[in-house]
């Protein structure tokens, strides 16, 4: 019967375990970012395989071709293969196998395989995962006596792509673990797919609906042990997979299907990042996602304004675990998504209005690195064939390696990248600096011809570089243009006598360091760092350690350092632009975002932003000297848990640096005296943690050396 939601938003649907995106947009005529169907035109050869398939429709649906065709595509026995009407079908199956005693589902997530059990007279037990930890699945949450646990991989609507390894530490003598991989196919390489690994005590499902932009098909299939797949197929309704399924089935498995299915998933992950980086312009809140939509936090009656200004998202208040306040938003290409944002910018009228004395930021925690994955990490270094301790900060590096990436061993750490962000300085020109501005533009020339020194260490450690100007006070003709295209403003402001920014150009440029990140990560960067380039730039992050330190006028010889290598008498005037800097802002400077408008400039901003695009993607980043620490210090403050994701690459001589480590609780790993910047400390450290990875990966167990007796 039609869903009483749709028509009327705010009513709650009558069955929630049942109510899915379609129905939000179903004859509404609005712009639909409520379902997740792939927006592009299907491929020529399955459009092709649909047509053929009205030929044979005179006949009985035969489903073993197709099963042959996923068999070959994973490379298992066709015995370990069943053709399913779409995935949903399956979680029937499935419900009907057995009399379960404690059947379990880890939510939030697609509701469908919880609807079905109930249907099929099971008690569901929910196990719910939480926000505060990005939804992460922790294994020893899920009861021991559970015989059927369902988790979706990607999850619906989290985003969340679990680790392999948890998944798999689920199976136990006499329990039946299915996995809902519907969305795998919209992560580029199926990356943590559990199709190629043993299938005993395993199922996992797959949906051809979404990714093919076939809805009205119902295809898909399941994997599994051979035992299990001939219970499920007992309980199949026969015929139940048409003849157009199984033939869209059979297309979908080919070389080329898989190389189409590659070309989407890439294609849907930049538009995620530009998804990503609009909303959190607007100041909406989202959390990393593997997958074609974002789990986003619009707050109570957000849904409804956007649906008032013609929009669908997905509703979450009827997914167990989340509340009216969330939304599921899903991935379209950049043009439909500046539609929604033009939607939400409608809106902000309806907003509380600025308290006097600037914005009020208020603090949104980062998912934390993956426990699970450090304790799983902490128990491989124990057993390795070494002293125990004998690894000392690598041991440590490689355990925090495993919880950032929510793997053990961690992947080698292939793609590194640095991107350096660079922008003039009103102070330089006030004599807090041993060099004059104009060496700024020279030197991002040197980076993009790669001769600078941070070049060279990058080429020895094979780190890419990347340089962007967001402030520097000239034009860079000559350029690529991607140097120049996110340019914010020519130099900042004197920050002892005015700001450094307006408003929006901070917010510009908190943005461009989000979406510059999340660029980086759609483009397989797997650990990520932020170098600097500006005359005088350690002025302002100075400023910025103190302000966010709640440090004042009286306190700058804390935070004051020589920098390049200023005099006596540099140094003096140094402390006295911070003191007069600290003076002007007064209480504004304890407000994290108010402080880089006041007192940092469009480089730091965006160096902030940058940050928080990459803990927001679950991607750890390898900080640098003062002016990348003082902008983690910034990112904490605003959210709260971004320094978990942090490694401190070297000790600067700067004061300031040490403060803000302290505060943030990293060690660095380095102590060089070094004060080049640019990234050059950070990138001298990346061989310890590729070291720590091999360390963990490569050495043998202790227990496999000395077997211990049966």
């Amino acid at each position: 019967m039609p869903d009483a939601a749709a028509g009327d938003p705010s009513t709650p649907p009558a069955d929630p375990l049942r109510h899915h995106g379609d129905a939000e947009v179903r004859g509404a005529g609005l712009l639909d970012l409520a379902v997740n169907v792939y927006p592009g035109p299907r491929p020529g050869w399955l459009d092709a395989a649909l047509r053929a398939s009205l030929d044979e429709v005179g006949a009985y649906p035969d489903p073993a071709p197709a099963e042959r065709a996923v068999a070959a595509r994973h490379g298992v026995p066709v015995a370990h293969v069943l053709a399913t009407a779409g995935a949903a079908e399956a979680f029937s199956l499935v419900a009907r196998l057995r009399r379960w005693q404690r059947p379990v589902v880890v939510h939030p997530q697609f509701t469908e395989p919880h609807a079905a059990l109930e249907q099929a007279g099971h008690r569901v037990t929910s196990v719910l995962t939480r926000p505060e930890d990005g939804f992460a699945l922790e294994p020893a949450a899920v009861p021991h006596d559970a015989d059927l646990v369902v988790v979706g991989n990607p999850t619906n609507p989290t985003g969340r792509l679990h680790p392999a390894a948890d998944l798999l530490a689920l199976r136990r003598p006499g329990r039946l673990v299915v996995v809902d991989e519907a969305f795998i196919d919209t992560v580029p390489g199926e990356a943590g797919s559990l199709a190629g690994e043993p299938l005993d005590g395993l199922v996992v499902l797959r949906s051809l609906t979404k990714h093919w932009s076939i809805p009205g098909v119902r295809a898909g299939y399941l994997l599994g042990a051979p035992d299990v797949v001939t219970a499920l197929r007992r309980e199949q309704v026969p015929w139940s997979v048409s003849t157009t399924a199984t033939a869209a089935i059979e297309a979908c498995c080919t070389v080329v299907a898989r190389a189409e299915a590659d070309r989407r998933a890439r294609t849907i992950a930049a538009w995620r990042v530009h998804l990503a980086a609009s909303l959190a312009a607007a100041g909406v809140t989202t959390l990393p996602s593997d997958t074609s939509f974002l789990l986003a936090r619009l707050g109570e009656g957000g849904r409804e304004r956007l649906r008032a200004r013609g929009v669908a998202v997905r509703r979450c208040d009827t997914f167990p675990g989340l509340d009216a306040g969330w939304v599921r938003v899903a991935v379209r290409p950049p043009e439909v998504t500046d539609q929604l944002v033009r939607a939400l910018a409608t809106g902000a009228g309806d907003r509380p209005p600025t308290p006097p004395g600037g914005p009020v930021t208020t603090p949104v925690p980062v998912q934390p690195p993956h426990a699970p994955s450090a304790r799983a990490g902490a128990e491989r270094l124990a057993g390795l064939a070494v002293p125990a301790g004998a690894l000392g900060r690598l041991g440590e590096l490689a355990t925090w390696l495993c919880a950032v990436q929510g793997q053990v061993p961690p992947r080698p750490l292939d793609d590194v990248r640095l991107v350096i962000f660079a922008g003039d300085h009103g102070v330089a020109r006030h004599g807090v600096s041993a060099y004059p501005p104009d060496i700024t533009g020279a030197m991002v020339r040197t980076f993009v011809a790669g001769r600078a020194g941070v070049n060279a260490l990058a080429a020895a450690h094979g780190v890419r570089v990347r340089v962007l100007d967001l402030g520097v006070d000239a034009d860079l003709d000559g350029l690529p243009a991607e140097v120049g295209a996110h340019k914010v403003r020519r130099g900042s402001g004197a920050i002892h006598l005015e700001d450094a920014l307006t408003a929006e150009e901070t917010q510009r440029a908190v943005a461009v360091g989000r979406g510059v990140a999340e660029q980086e990560v759609a483009a397989g960067a797997q650990l990520l760092l932020s170098g600097d380039m500006g005359i005088g730039n350690t002025t302002p992050a100075a400023a910025l350690v103190a302000a966010n330190l709640g440090l004042g006028a009286s306190d700058v010889a804390e935070v004051a350092g020589r920098g390049t290598g200023v005099d006596d008498a540099g140094l003096a005037r140094k402390r006295e632009v911070l003191g007069a800097a600290l003076e002007r802002v007064g209480d504004r400077a304890a407000d994290p975002v108010e402080s880089l408008t006041a007192l940092g400039s469009a480089d730091l901003a965006a160096t902030v932003g940058y940050l928080l695009g990459a803990t927001h993607a679950g991607v750890p980043v390898l900080l640098d000297g003062l002016m990348s620490v003082a902008c983690a210090l910034v990112a904490e403050r605003i959210a709260p848990g971004t320094a978990g994701w942090c490694v401190a690459g070297h000790r600067s001589p700067e004061p300031a640096q040490t403060l803000a480590l302290e505060r943030l609780g990293l060690e660095p790993l380095l102590d060089l005296g070094l004060r080049l910047g640019e990234g050059s400390g950070a990138v001298t450290a990346v061989p310890l943690l590729r070291s720590a990875v091999a360390l963990l990966r490569d050495v043998a167990q202790l227990r496999d050396l000395v077997p211990t007796d049966a």
